[in-house]
Formats: C-alpha cells, structure tokens, sequence
C-alpha cells in the first residue's frame, strides 16, 4: 500500500510517451524479455514510448528493471515478445539488417575484439551498412569517417591501436563509430560506465551537443542521474507495465524520490517470483 501511495505522488509529472510511427524509434504495447512459450521471461510490459529527432533521452532506473533489454529490443539485437516497434516508419520485422543498420546504431558496454586495428579503422567499420559487397570505402564513405572523427575529438589519436586508448578515449572512439553510421537514431548502454566524473560530464555535454547540433535522437541507458539532470531533455524510466517519462527542467529530488519507489517496486515483484 505504502509503494502504491509512493508512486502515486509522482503520476501528474509523467506524461506518457505519444506514438508517432514517423519518429526516429517509436513502440507501443511493447512487450519485452526472454524466451519462448511457457519459457518466456517479460521483464516489462505495456511499454510505450517515442524517440524525437534532436533529443537527448536518458533510460534510468534499478538494476533488473529492463534497461538493457529495452535498448536491446529497439535495436533489433533481440526480439520483442508483442506490441508494435517502428523504426524509421516502418515495423522493424520488414527491415531487412542493412536497412535497420542504416536507421539506428547502438554502443553496447561490451567493447570490439579490435587488438590490432587502429582507431580510425574501427570508426570506419561503422559505414559497413553503406557500402558494397567488398566493404571498400569511398571518397564519401572516408569523409563521413572523418567528421565524425572530428566531432568527436578522436582525430588526434587516429592512428593510435584501438587497444592502447583509455576507457574515455575507446567511449569516444565507439561513439565517432555510431555517427559515421550516420542514423538518425543512436541507442548508448551505459556509455559513461569506467569514466571518471569530469570525463562522464564532458562525454554526456558532447551527446547532448550532438543531438541538438546534428538532429539525432539519441537513447542512453545510465546510473549518472545528476549528470543527466544537467544535460538531458527528457528521462524514460521503465516499470512493469508502463514507462514513466518526464520531460526538461528536471528536477533532481523528485527523480531520486521515483527512483527509490520503483526500486521498491521491483523488489517486492522479485520477492513474489521467488515465492
């Protein structure tokens, strides 16, 4: 009763994502998690939600509560289990995988097993959906490596072993990789994750710099929720049944306060699972 009451507190601030099948990404009774038949496992339901063109979104909220699974899902890296997913205006199981690698690019924590290929090699990889059979790069395909390089500040270490970067400078790399995708939507798993506080400031200043500069619509799942407050337009928090989502000015104490409600949430459904 006491949970139910602790969220209630916070339902006039969230406004529940609107379906533009046009946006960038855009689902509706999404059903997400693992498995099939009488081995699924949904780890959220119901879920509901629109990425804008020149937005920074930040995806919190508890361990276990789908993050993870949700950015997956958008990215096709696994599939739904219900409810519609478009990506680019089209349900993403008519895209074929060099038209959705055309439309949204992901970052994920894990890093390309990359021991002896530069950092400009790696970025290069990213126009892979662009080019022809052979993978070889064009004039256009070198240029669109190169601004990303640029906007990422990566350009300086170019010809450095992607093995030999620190964790600030791979993230950096990852990103320039993203962007020479050139999609107009950008999905980040935990991309300040290993960075120090300054560098999870400037990298986060740099996506929102990206989004409204470039037009992207850009999806980060993060803990760093006073970093997000100062850089991000709008937060998703996935729950069981429905996203709560509140939009720029953010106010830090009462996405705390929602934090800690939904933690409570989450537990106390664990808690029944195991009973």
């Amino acid at each position: 009763m006491r949970n139910f009451a602790a969220m209630k507190k916070f339902a006039s601030a969230a406004t529940a994502p609107s379906f533009s099948p046009d946006a960038p990404i855009a689902f509706e009774d999404l059903s997400i998690g693992y498995g099939r038949g009488r081995r699924q496992q949904i780890v959220g339901q119901q879920l509901s939600g629109c990425l804008s063109c020149a937005t920074l979104t930040a995806l919190i909220g508890p361990n276990g509560c789908g993050k993870s699974t949700l950015l997956r899902t958008l990215a096709g890296l696994q599939p739904s289990l219900g409810g519609e997913l478009y990506v680019g205006g089209e349900r993403i199981s008519d895209l074929r995988p060099k038209d959705l690698a055309r439309r949204v690019s992901i970052v994920l924590t894990s890093r390309p097993e990359a021991t002896l290929m530069t950092a400009e090699e790696v970025v290069a990889t990213g126009r892979g959906p662009h080019t022809a059979f052979w993978g070889l790069l064009n004039a256009r395909d070198q240029a669109a490596v190169e601004r990303a390089m640029e906007m990422t500040s990566t350009t300086r270490f170019a010809e450095r072993l992607f093995s030999t970067l620190s964790d600030g400078e791979r993230q950096r790399v990852m990103l320039a990789r993203a962007l020479a995708q050139a999609t107009p939507a950008i999905l980040l798993d935990e991309p300040t994750a290993f960075l120090d506080y300054p560098s999870k400031r400037e990298l986060m200043r740099l996506l929102s710099k990206l989004a409204h500069e470039e037009g992207k619509a850009i999806l980060i799942s993060t803990h760093e929720i006073e970093v997000v407050v100062e850089t991000a337009d709008a937060i998703w928090m996935p729950e069981r049944d429905h996203i709560y989502k509140e939009e720029a000015p953010l106010d830090l104490q009462r996405i705390v306060d929602r934090l800690e409600a939904s933690s409570r949430l989450l537990e106390s459904a664990q808690s029944k699972r195991k009973i």
